[in-house]
């Protein structure tokens, strides 16, 4: 049963026949779906180089009310580990997110 502090774990999907930038979430052995495609796009390279590192938390267990389908709200903590590949213009300061991501960006819901 999932629920809200729940860790995730992720896992790069490069052969998805839809996306190579998919990053599935894991909850155990299940898989719940996928990061947002337009935010994988963003950190698929940056997970593949090793530049981030990725944590994945439930916030909230939503829907559920006809008994049929769940969805959840996670939230991810990136940890930046190397920045060389990331030029100025992209991060400048400690709070900033790269690619004008912002804050709202990184809550998926599924």
């Amino acid at each position: 049963m999932l629920r809200a502090g729940d860790k995730l774990r992720w896992q790069r999907d490069p052969q998805n026949e839809y996306d190579t930038n998919a990053i599935s979430l894991w909850h155990q052995s299940n898989q719940l779906g996928h990061i947002a495609a337009n935010i994988a796009a963003e950190m698929a390279p940056m997970l593949d180089r090793g530049d981030i590192d990725l944590d994945v938390e439930i916030t909230a267990i939503t829907g559920g009310l006809d008994g049929k389908t769940n969805g959840i709200n996670i939230e991810m903590v990136i940890t930046y580990k190397n920045m060389k590949h990331l030029g100025p213009t992209q991060v400048q300061g400690q709070n900033d997110l790269p690619f004008g991501m912002n804050p709202q960006d990184l809550l998926s819901q599924f």
